[in-house]
């Protein structure tokens, strides 16, 4: 056996181990922190909305949140996995990623809206859009990738800690995203066939499959 080959093998298992272990207990640090934040903001919230416009949030399982908004519900997921990114991304222009490549490793929690009445109807088909997702590294540094998340991206990567504001700042643009990306009539060329089964479903059940934007693109705008 080659001792060499060996002993690189454990250094480099060994060193990674560490850094993936700080990088998942970060990242489930800051997803323990969310729910606190959105506690507080429905209590905010909802003092100055009617009653039928309330929010609400609900712990889905350890890894999953959701928060109620009115016609949509916006589903925090956090990824069990340590993630690398390739050598395209622009993370790797970052001084602070350029002075310690274990930096760059980082946990994921995604952020996706859904229609509410998909949960409420169990329209299990229906489709998620995912608006934002929150990167999270061992020192608990983040930056965001998302639909209007500006101020946040790659670039202020290592000058800011995924604290109580800044996860108020996430949560609060995603609102203000969803509650702005409309359900739109789906094209007509979508929707113009169905069949019998389907049919009972929609009548029935109201399980027709639905999306905000079912039949359309999804663009990768506002993408940090």
């Amino acid at each position: 056996m080659n001792r060499t080959l060996r002993n690189n093998n454990i250094a480099i298992l060994g060193e990674r181990q560490v850094i993936k272990a700080a990088v998942q207990q970060a990242t489930a640090d800051a997803f323990k922190r969310l729910y606190g934040v959105l506690s507080q903001l429905v209590g905010e919230y909802n003092q100055s909305l009617p009653a039928a416009a309330q929010m609400r949030c609900q712990t889905l399982s350890p890894r999953a949140i959701k928060l109620i908004v009115d016609d949509d519900t916006l589903v925090f997921a956090l990824q069990t996995n340590t993630f690398q990114f390739d050598r395209d991304h622009s993370v790797w222009q970052q001084p602070y990623v350029q002075e310690e490549a274990a930096r760059s490793y980082v946990g994921v929690i995604n952020v996706y809206d859904f229609l509410t009445d998909s949960f409420a109807y169990e329209r299990d088909e229906d489709l998620g859009y995912l608006i934002a997702r929150v990167f999270v590294n061992k020192d608990g540094s983040y930056f965001v990738e998302g639909k209007r998340q500006r101020g946040m991206g790659v670039k202020h990567f290592g000058q800011k800690q995924l604290d109580n504001d800044n996860w108020r700042r996430v949560v609060e643009t995603a609102i203000k995203y969803a509650a702005e990306f409309d359900l739109l009539v789906p094209p007509y060329d979508a929707v113009k066939m169905t069949d019998v089964a389907h049919m009972n479903l929609e009548i029935l059940q109201s399980k027709a499959k639905t999306g905000k934007r079912l039949g359309f693109k999804f663009n990768s705008d506002d993408i940090e």
